[in-house]
């Protein structure tokens, strides 16, 4: 298996996202006691309670914000998903090491956000209240407009360039 080198913006995204892994478990295992029998267990686009669940729910909610950035992570040993073999465009072959790093990048900010996204819907559940949606909004807003630039910085970096004609 081929450990995968990164860079030191891929490491700040990595360690951050293990801080905020551990700070949900830590506030998830310090709220657990005090939680009422049923806690919300859905939410409708509102932010108003539609369901509630057991308490042990939180912990379901836990273990696939874990095993998410997991699957994620994984990725990033899998050569073919991280030299992105097959892109829509022709691609360079010397820019391959600069769209493994593209790719490498995205993943990371992929998997920040949608551990925060965790992260922040573990607070209203476990207090009990609605969901202040924004928030949730707001992620998902940047996430797209992230997976967008990303993708068009990866265009530039790793197409073929074009023919003396074709400029």
């Amino acid at each position: 298996m081929r450990v995968p080198r990164l860079r030191p913006y891929q490491i700040v995204l990595e360690a951050l996202c293990l801080i905020f892994i551990i700070a949900g478990l830590v506030f998830t295992l310090i709220k657990y006691p005090s939680l009422p029998v049923e806690i919300p267990g859905h939410y409708n686009a509102a932010g108003q309670v539609t369901d509630y669940s057991g308490k042990g729910f939180i912990w379901l909610l836990e273990g696939i914000n874990i095993a998410m950035y997991a699957m994620m992570t994984v990725f990033l040993f899998i050569p073919a998903v991280i030299e992105n073999p097959n892109t829509t465009w022709p691609m360079n072959p010397a820019a391959k090491a600069a769209t493994a790093a593209q790719t490498i990048s995205l993943l990371g900010e992929t998997k920040l956000e949608c551990v925060l996204m965790f992260d922040y819907m573990l607070i209203p559940i476990v207090n009990c209240t609605p969901m202040n949606t924004w928030p949730i909004w707001g992620i998902v807003g940047v996430m797209a407009v992230g997976i967008t630039l990303r993708m068009i910085k990866m265009h530039k970096v790793s197409a073929m360039p074009k023919r003396p004609w074709e400029r």
